[in-house]
C-alpha cells in the first residue's frame, strides 16, 4: 500500500509540475488579455456617431413643427368680432361703477353704507344700463336701416319714372302727325325741344307754326316724352358749351405745342356745329349763335387762325383734312360761306404751297386774281407765301402786281419791299 501511495504522490508531483509548467507560461497569455484589437472593440469610432447623429436632433426640432404651434390662421380665431360685444359689457359695467361712485360723492348719506349695498347698486346700475344699450344699438339700427332704404328708394322712383310705358314710340307719333298733314321729322321734333327747352312750348310752337285748331295734345306730349329720353343733345348742353367756345378763343398760348392743342379742341368743337347743322337742318348759323350765345362767324375766323398758324407745319393729311371740313361748313351754313370762303381759298392755297404743292397753291392764287377785283391783297399773299421758298419767284410775283397796284392801295408798301429784297 505504501508504495501505491508513493505512486500516487509521484504522479501527483508529476501533474502539479505539469500545472506549473501550464502557469509559468502566463506571461505569454497576458499580452493575450489587453490587446489593441480589444481596446478599439470598447472605445469605436464608428459608435460614437451612433449615439450622437445629427439626423436625430433635427428630428426633434423642426422648422415645420413650429408653425403648426403658433399658426397665423388661429389669431383671428381669438381676435374674432364676436369678441367686441363683451369689451363693450365690460366698458359698460365700468360705466356704471363710475356712476356709482358719481352717486356715492353725491350724496353724503351712501357713504355710510356697507359695502353689500354698494354691490348692489352696481348689480341695479348695471342692469338699467343693458336695456338703454339695447335701445341704443336699436335706434342706430333703425337709422341706417332708414337711410339704406332712402337710399334704395331715390333710384327707385327714377327707374319707375324711366319704366313708364307709353302708348306709343316717337316713330309712331310721327306716323300719326303725318296722318294729319303735318310733316316733321325726328331731328325737327328735337330741334324745336331746344329752340323752346320745354314740351309745352314746342307743342305750342308747332300748333302756331302748322295753324292747327282743336288738336289734341296728347300725341305729342307722348311723342316728346319718349324723344326726351331718346336724344342725346339738350339745350343746357348748348348753354354748357358757350363756355368751352369762350375759353377756346380766350386761351393764351406761349409755344407752338401749345398752339397745336388749341387748333385741335377748335377744330373739335367747329365739327360739332357742323354735326349740328346737318342733324337739325340749319341753312345759317343764327340758330346756333342763339343757342350757344357765342357768333359762329367770329368762332370760325379764329379756327381758321389757328389753321394758318399751325398747318403749314403738320402733315399733308391734315391739310386736306381742313380743306374738306371747311368746303362742308361753306357748304352747309350760307352766312360763313359769303363772310369766309374768300378767306378759306387764299389760306388754302397759302398752305398748300408750304407743303410743296405749288401747282394747286398756284391755280388758287391765279382764280382768285381772276375774280376779283381788288388784287393788291391777294398779291400780297401770293408774293409772301414764295418769300422764303423761292425769293426770285416772290419778287416776279410782286413786280406782277405793281401793273394793277399803285400807291393807293393798302398793300403796295409791302408789295414794294418784297421787290426790293
Amino acid at each position: 500500500m505504501a508504495k501505491k501511495n508513493d505512486v500516487l504522490k509521484k504522479k501527483i508531483e508529476k501533474k502539479a509540475e505539469a500545472v506549473k509548467e501550464v502557469v509559468g507560461e502566463e506571461p505569454a497569455v497576458e499580452p493575450k488579455k489587453i490587446t489593441a484589437a480589444e481596446e478599439p472593440k470598447k472605445i469605436a469610432a464608428k459608435a460614437a456617431p451612433k449615439r450622437i447623429s445629427a439626423k436625430e436632433t433635427p428630428k426633434k426640432i423642426t422648422a415645420k413643427e413650429e408653425p403648426k404651434k403658433i399658426a397665423a390662421k388661429a389669431a383671428p380665431k381669438k381676435l374674432e368680432n364676436k369678441a367686441e360685444p363683451e369689451e363693450k359689457e365690460v366698458a359698460a359695467a365700468v360705466e356704471g361703477k363710475k356712476a356709482v361712485r358719481k352717486a356715492k360723492t353725491e350724496t353724503p348719506k351712501a357713504e355710510a353704507k356697507p359695502k353689500k349695498t354698494v354691490k348692489a347698486k352696481t348689480e341695479t346700475t348695471e342692469e338699467k344700463a343693458k336695456p338703454a344699450r339695447k335701445a341704443a344699438k336699436k335706434a342706430v339700427e333703425e337709422v341706417k336701416e332708414d337711410k339704406t332704404k332712402k337710399a334704395v328708394k331715390r333710384p327707385a322712383k327714377k327707374a319707375e319714372a324711366e319704366a313708364v310705358v307709353l302708348p306709343f314710340t316717337v316713330e309712331e307719333g310721327i306716323q300719326k302727325m303725318n296722318a294729319m298733314n303735318i310733316f316733321y321729322t325726328f331731328d325737327e321734333y328735337h330741334r324745336l325741344l331746344i329752340e323752346n327747352e320745354t314740351i309745352t312750348k314746342a307743342i305750342e310752337a308747332i300748333i302756331d307754326e302748322c295753324k292747327l285748331v282743336d288738336f289734341d295734345r296728347s300725341v305729342l306730349e307722348v311723342l316728346y316724352g319718349d324723344l326726351v329720353r331718346r336724344v342725346d343733345v339738350k339745350t343746357s348742353d348748348f348753354k354748357a358749351m358757350k363756355k368751352t367756345l369762350e375759353e377756346i378763343m380766350n386761351r393764351k398760348t406761349t409755344s407752338f405745342e401749345e398752339d397745336s392743342q388749341l387748333y385741335h379742341d377748335a377744330f373739335y368743337f367747329a365739327g360739332k356745329l357742323l354735326e349740328y347743322g346737318e342733324r337739325f337742318k340749319l341753312s345759317t348759323t343764327d340758330k346756333l349763335k342763339a343757342w350757344t350765345g357765342v357768333d359762329m362767324v367770329q368762332y370760325y375766323n379764329f379756327y381758321m387762325d389757328m389753321a394758318l398758324k399751325v398747318l403749314p407745319e403738320w402733315a399733308d393729311k391734315d391739310v386736306d383734312i381742313y380743306e374738306d371740313f371747311m368746303s362742308e361748313v361753306c357748304t352747309q351754313f350760307t352766312d360763313l360761306c359769303a363772310e369766309l370762303e374768300f378767306r378759306f381759298q387764299i389760306d388754302l392755297a397759302d398752305i398748300q404751297i408750304a407743303h410743296g404743292f405749288y401747282s394747286k397753291g398756284d391755280s388758287t392764287f391765279e382764280y382768285l386774281l381772276r375774280e376779283n377785283e381788288i388784287k393788291d391783297y391777294i398779291y400780297y399773299r401770293y408774293a409772301h407765301a414764295y418769300v422764303d421758298i423761292n425769293l426770285d419767284k416772290a419778287k416776279w410775283i410782286a413786280n406782277r402786281a405793281f401793273a394793277v397796284v399803285d400807291k393807293r392801295y393798302v398793300y403796295y408798301p409791302l408789295l414794294v419791299e418784297i421787290a426790293n429784297r
